[in-house]
């Protein structure tokens, strides 16, 4: 199993430690209005950059920065701040010490995009991470 996908299956399952998640899945996400399963997260990697760690001609030259987007769907009935607590929660369980650090490097926020409330008391957001990956440690 490569560095990817082991990052990939760690992530879903720390996701999956969340209380309030009752639903992680890789994927294209089921839009918030046909949305039966709440709070429902989805995994989306969309892009991935390079950077040159140290001097050579192999992709184990370099650190790779993978994108990943973290599509979330709540139904805010009870509360209409209830995304507030789960947007806190999936930051922290990424952010904290887990067993994905052993097949990363490092691991970033990099932004939080809200819908327009259109569905509201359902609601979407969307938090992207970046993962840095080193294929292997030359030392």
């Amino acid at each position: 199993m490569d560095k990817y996908e082991l990052v990939l299956r760690d992530l879903e399952d720390i996701l999956l430690t969340i209380d309030e998640v009752h639903n992680v899945s890789h994927g294209k996400p089921v839009p918030l209005t046909a949305e039966d399963t709440f709070t429902s997260v989805y995994i989306m990697p969309t892009a991935e950059a390079f950077k040159q760690d140290i001097v050579g001609l192999s992709a184990a030259s370099y650190d790779n920065l993978l994108y990943i987007r973290l599509i979330i769907n709540i139904n805010c009935v009870d509360n209409p701040l209830a995304w507030l607590h789960t947007r806190r929660k999936v930051i922290d369980a990424v952010l904290e010490d887990t067993p994905i650090w052993g097949n990363i490097v490092d691991r970033d926020l990099v932004s939080v995009a809200h819908d327009e409330y259109g569905d509201f008391p359902k609601k979407a957001m969307e938090i992207l991470f970046e993962f840095r990956i080193r294929e292997s440690c030359i030392i």
